[in-house]
Formats: C-alpha cells, sequence, structure tokens
C-alpha cells in the first residue's frame, strides 16, 4: 500500500523534470534511536499509566551516545564535531532521567572523547593537546549534564509549588463564594487599591 500511494504522488510531487518538488531534512542517520524516540513522544504525548517512556528515553539516549561516540572514531576525533553533540545529548539526558543514569551516560561520552583522542598516543606535544581538550570537552558534557538536571529539578519543583497555589486559590474562590451566597445582610471593607 505504501509503495502504490509514493508511485501515484510521485507524479503530483515533481516538476515537469521529474525532481522531487517536496524535500525533507534528514535529522539523524541513527534510525534506532529514531524509532525508540517516536514511540517515547508517542508515550509522552498518551500520558497513559501503563506508558514506560521513561525506559524508551533512557535506551534512546543510550543508543544515541553510542552512536555520536562511534561516529566520533569514524570521523575522526573532535574536529567533527561529534564532541559537541555528544556534550548536547549528555545535557538532555541530565534533563529527562535521574542523576546517577544520566551521570553515567556523560561519562561514557566523556571516555569515548578522550579514548578518541589518546588512541594515537605518542609523546608529541601537539598529541597531548588533543586529549587535554578532549578532557575538556568531557568535562563540559559531565558539567552540562549537572546543570541541566538541576534545572529540571528546578523546574519540577516550581511546577508542583504553582500546582498547590493553583488548588490553593481555587480552595479560597469557592470559600468567598460561599460566604457572599449565604451573606443576607452586610458590609464589605476595602482599602485603597480595592482589597
Amino acid at each position: 500500500i505504501a509503495n502504490a500511494i509514493v508511485v501515484a504522488l510521485r507524479g503530483s510531487l515533481a516538476d515537469d523534470k521529474g525532481q522531487a518538488v517536496v524535500k525533507v531534512k534528514v535529522d539523524t542517520t541513527n534510525m534506532k534511536a529514531y524509532e525508540i524516540y517516536l514511540k517515547a513522544r508517542e508515550l509522552f504525548i498518551a500520558r497513559s499509566p501503563q506508558a514506560n517512556a521513561h525506559r524508551l528515553a533512557r535506551h534512546a539516549l543510550l543508543a544515541d551516545i553510542l552512536w555520536l561516540s562511534s561516529l566520533l572514531f569514524a570521523l575522526g576525533g573532535l574536529n567533527s564535531g561529534a564532541g559537541i553533540l555528544l556534550t548536547f545529548s549528555s545535557a538532555l539526558a541530565g534533563m529527562l532521567l535521574s542523576l546517577r543514569l544520566a551521570l553515567f551516560l556523560a561519562a561514557v561520552a566523556s571516555i569515548s572523547m578522550i579514548a578518541q583522542a589518546a588512541l594515537p598516543m605518542g609523546s608529541s606535544g601537539a598529541e597531548m593537546n588533543e586529549i587535554l581538550r578532549a578532557g575538556l570537552h568531557g568535562a563540559t558534557a559531565m558539567i552540562f549534564c549537572l546543570l541541566s538536571h538541576l534545572l529540571a529539578f528546578w523546574a519540577r519543583d516550581y511546577r508542583l509549588i504553582a500546582e498547590k497555589q493553583e488548588s490553593r486559590i481555587a480552595d479560597l474562590t469557592t470559600l468567598n463564594e460561599v460566604i457572599i451566597r449565604n451573606m443576607s445582610t452586610g458590609v464589605i471593607a476595602v482599602d485603597h487599591k480595592h482589597r
């Protein structure tokens, strides 16, 4: 069925020369991590009690960090930009997972960066600079993980405080309505700010 739809749409989604008019940008090449992300997103949106979105997020982040680590080795190191992606994945782990697991994933990312720099170990100063740079990237990944975990904790804490305040305000509003409804006569005193 899917192939029939693609064949049927091919003529309407192409220009006169047969070139595709609609182009979709690919954000990732790791399809396993993307599938896990889609499952976790679906469960998050559904918010069902049986949903195990935390487990899926854990697997997606682990797959992402392992994929980026192998990409770091394949592309030749930190100059490829994969180190920055590992840092952001560590920060995302800090937001979504428990601190212990997030720090473990950040440590895996850090070790992969340092191992990639130390692999062609020699005694030249340039290689030592690469190891130092990889160590700084690893430390940055760990710090981003901790800071994002702290930020997520504060956000959850403030959300709970706001929900409690909302409940208290609703209770006071209900109480005011009951008092006003049951007053047969009375005087309401307000200050200059109408409070």
